[in-house]
């Protein structure tokens, strides 16, 4: 479902993410499947996030994360954890004093 994801158009990862239910399945799947191949304490408490109650609320902040950087917030797609960590990490510092 990563794969898939980020596979589509940046258009169509908006529409996904701005659908309540949509969203959510999304969340789940994407952060499930990220926790089992890069296993980590941040990803499992994502996952469990995602999967009771706040899902919603983490589609919202990815659907923002997607509109300015074209990537889900905390998920690693091809370089290593730390990299995307701080890259994130990075990039809401950057928006936060601009």
């Amino acid at each position: 479902m990563k794969k898939w994801f980020k596979q589509q158009s940046r258009l169509l990862q908006i529409i996904l993410l701005l659908i309540p239910i949509v969203n959510w399945v999304v969340e789940i799947c994407v952060r499930w499947e990220d926790w089992s191949k890069h296993k980590g304490l941040i990803k499992l408490i994502f996952a469990i996030i995602a999967t009771f109650g706040l899902g919603n609320f983490l589609g919202w902040l990815d659907l923002i994360w997607v509109l300015l950087t074209g990537n889900l917030f905390l998920v690693v797609y091809k370089a290593s954890f730390n990299t995307v960590f701080c890259a994130n990490i990075y990039y809401f510092i950057i928006l936060l004093f601009n």
